[in-house]
């Protein structure tokens, strides 16, 4: 038996297709909110890549700008949402003692990380 070297790029690709796989047979498009309270140019790379990912496999970004300080505001109306399936706080956020309080706002149901 040969060993074949299996690379991240491959189970990365298996990984994607299956969850469009998986999309394809809902009968809604999924949306997902991501929260961004940083405006720098890390954080738009991020962006760009998690939005090619959902462009690839059907599903629908939101991207919401606000402050620390209105992030947890802005939560609680994702959270009441029917329209939005999911939510993705962008971290780091410039305060890092903020993390916790901002990521326990999202509620279970709707939390993708």
């Amino acid at each position: 038996m040969s060993k074949k070297e299996l690379l991240g790029t491959d189970i990365a690709g298996i990984i994607k297709e299956r969850h469009a796989g998986s999309l394809r047979s809902l009968k809604v498009k999924p949306k997902l909110a991501i929260i961004r309270t940083n405006d720098d140019s890390v954080t738009d790379l991020y962006l760009r890549i998690k939005q090619n990912y959902a462009d690839f496999i059907g599903a629908e970004i939101e991207v919401l700008q606000t402050t620390e300080k209105e992030a947890v505001t802005v939560i609680q109306d994702c959270n009441k949402r029917q329209d939005l399936h999911g939510i993705i706080v962008q971290l780091p956020l410039k305060d890092p003692s903020k993390t916790d309080e901002i990521l326990s706002a999202v509620s279970p149901e709707k939390d993708i990380d």
